[in-house]
């Protein structure tokens, strides 16, 4: 058995326009606010050097729209994962959604599981989250942490 040491990457937010954003079922309209990140790549690592985990194609969409009385605030995050030739052992190593604006530390999201079943193989996941308004406000980067892991090296 091998560790992977955690690992993270920070995705910078813009505005952004809201094309290319239909398959997450994202309201059309003129006040819909959104903002986009992303990130190519990085390499989660196996204690004592080496590769791990791959996670490529990184994007963040902060999403602020008006439905009804009240406006949606949702926080999309897409990502390519591949787990090269490890296999987790016991539960999966988690995902966790850092939010700032500035060096402030604005909130954690909860921590969810990544989707990867097998070795040797990508996998695309998908993740969407609620946020509070006043976070979206302020929002300007987002810092995605990968936690460590236990895996066999096949």
């Amino acid at each position: 058995m091998a560790t992977l040491e955690e690992g993270r990457i920070s995705i910078a937010l813009r505005t952004g326009k809201p094309t290319g954003l239909g398959d997450l079922g994202i309201p059309p309209g003129e006040e819909t606010r959104i903002m986009k990140g992303q990130g190519h790549e990085f390499v989660q690592t196996l204690a004592g050097g080496g590769v791990g985990r791959m996670f490529q194609n990184i994007r963040v969409i902060a999403v602020w729209a008006p439905l009804g009385d009240a406006p949606v605030v949702k926080l999309f995050v897409i990502l390519e994962v591949f787990g090269d030739n490890t296999l987790s052992q016991g539960p999966e190593c988690g995902l966790t959604l850092r939010l700032y604006a500035g060096a402030q530390h604005l909130m954690d999201l909860p921590t969810t599981s990544l989707f990867l079943p097998y070795p040797n193989c990508w996998y695309d996941n998908r993740f969407a989250f609620d946020l509070p308004v006043d976070v979206f406000e302020a929002l300007d980067h987002v810092a995605l942490i990968v936690g460590a892991d236990t895996v066999v090296v096949l």
